[in-house]
């Protein structure tokens, strides 16, 4: 399963990769064609400029008269595919026009797309091309071409239609919209996908769990209490023998053997309480009179651990009081167990937004990194007599009730669980 979404995965970026690399190869390839095409368009502009004002000098040595200037000139836009060509002089007067619209004698000002240009043009003696401009619902260019005839200066203005132009333009911006609202659609299903995935395999994961521990929960139990009795009988035995044979308590056999078998019953509570199905009650109680009680019980069997309890009077938790000391209970034994009975251990609380955070941290010497993953699951324990149950028991109570409990740090000289209590299951009176 993990495989198949991986290869799921795989595709998904593989086919976005094509898709995204296709379009924008192809938006490149367009846009090149676009400069290409619009570049190849001055050219031809720069060329009938030219052309036309050689032709004008030639036709003006013959004593041409300007109605067949104009009419040259409008030939000329016909055949050349441009909008008009006006000749003017540096003052912006018309002297031959291929269109009546502009005709001889006029100013030519009101018609110039960009008079800064023009004006450029003229002092600078050099050719210059204007933006494509929107007049009248359409887009225009102009070059305006300066040269000399009898000793003065003339402009010719050529104008172009640059609809086709920005029609492409517009095309691929639109394309280039689309291509960057598909990246987002595309970034924003994946990360749907993600995390639908996400809570799919969560999902899967405690339904496989709830399997794994309901099935070790039955054989636990049936095995539980399969070998409840016989412990039974072996530790009363071995107390009658020791009593016969050993009443000064000498031999160590009989130590190791009352020790292993109080260590086996033990390891059965713990897996009995594991497999037990408890209902819990919900109902308010205070956290730091449970602790209050339950850590005075602790000074006398761990009398070298020091318990430094910080918890608000005032606070209230929605939930079992007994399963929370329980819970208590489980991890200040493996607290206690981890710095061998010597140490510090604090609970405290801390509001984070809308939660409660109660936090048993000590001082012991860390949990290895490699089992921090899975500390909380069955029979994952670091300490050589533990049974590794007791933090199971932790979280399965802690679900119970509605809460979440957290590895917070394990570090060396800094061990922390967190349970996370939510909002509408802890309150604070003033």
């Amino acid at each position: 399963m993990r495989n198949m979404n991986r290869y799921f995965w795989i595709i998904i970026a593989c086919v976005a990769t094509a898709m995204i690399s296709y379009s924008a190869l192809t938006m490149l390839v367009f846009s090149r064609g676009l400069h290409q095409r619009r570049a190849a368009s001055q050219r031809r502009m720069a060329a009938l400029a030219v052309y036309c004002a050689g032709d004008i000098e030639h036709r003006m040595r013959e004593k041409a008269d300007a109605a067949a200037i104009d009419a040259w000139l409008a030939e000329m836009c016909v055949t050349s595919g441009f909008e008009r060509i006006v000749v003017v002089d540096s003052l912006r007067i018309v002297h031959w026009s291929s269109t009546a619209v502009i005709a001889r004698g006029e100013d030519i000002t009101p018609y110039l797309i960009d008079g800064r240009l023009f004006a450029a043009a003229v002092a600078e003696g050099r050719r210059r091309f204007t933006r494509p401009v929107r007049l009248g619902g359409a887009y225009f260019k102009s070059l305006y071409y300066p040269f000399e005839l009898d000793g003065e200066t003339r402009v010719i203005i050529v104008e172009t239609d640059e609809h086709y132009f920005r029609t492409a333009e517009q095309f691929r911006d639109s394309v280039f919209l689309s291509l960057v609202l598909l990246c987002v659609v595309l970034g924003g299903v994946t990360a749907l996908l993600s995390v639908v995935d996400g809570r799919a395999r969560a999902a899967q994961k405690r339904a496989r769990r709830n399997e794994e521990l309901a099935f070790l929960g039955r054989t636990s139990a049936e095995l539980a209490h399969e070998l409840k009795n016989p412990l039974a009988i072996i530790k009363s035995s071995a107390d009658i023998l020791r009593k016969k044979y050993d009443p000064g308590k000498t031999e160590r056999p009989f130590t190791f053997l009352s020790d292993e078998v109080m260590r086996l019953s033990r390891l059965v509570d713990d897996i009995l309480s594991f497999s037990r199905e408890k209902r819990l009650l919900q109902e308010p109680f205070s956290p730091a009179e449970a602790l209050e009680a339950f850590v005075a019980s602790c000074g006398e069997l761990y009398p070298n651990v020091t318990v430094s309890l910080n918890i608000s009077q005032q606070l209230r938790l929605i939930g079992d009081r007994d399963a929370f000391v329980q819970i208590a209970a489980n991890l200040m034994r493996n607290a206690a167990a981890a710095m061998e009975g010597k140490g510090r251990i604090e609970i405290g609380e801390h509001i984070r937004g809308r939660s409660l955070h109660l936090c048993f941290t000590d001082n012991g010497p860390g949990i290895d990194p490699a089992l921090a993953p899975n500390v909380f699951e069955p029979f994952v324990s670091g300490s050589r007599n533990g049974t590794g149950l007791g933090l199971a028991i932790v979280r399965a109570l802690c679900e119970a009730n509605g809460w979440n409990i957290e590895l917070a740090s394990y570090t060396p000289g800094n061990t922390s669980f967190r349970i996370v209590i939510k909002e509408k299951l802890w309150e604070k009176s003033s």
